[in-house]
């Protein structure tokens, strides 16, 4: 994006904040929720831990099981 994108961007922005403050709150709440969901990888990665976890604490009753 050159400087001059930037600063069209920019000014567009201003003037919505100036028009429509409940609008921009709104759309910024959004991107800020957006954010901090966790990822599909880091979501991922915390069920794969918790699968590792328990086949740890419970490896001698599913090898007595089988």
């Amino acid at each position: 994006m050159t400087t001059l994108e930037k600063e069209t961007i920019k000014q567009a922005l201003r003037e919505l904040i100036h028009e429509d403050k409940d609008l921009f709150k709104a759309m910024l709440r959004e991107i800020l929720e957006e954010d901090s969901k966790p990822s599909v990888s880091d979501r991922q990665a915390k069920v794969d831990a918790i699968i590792q976890r328990d086949f740890e604490r419970y490896k001698n009753v599913f090898k007595a099981l089988a």
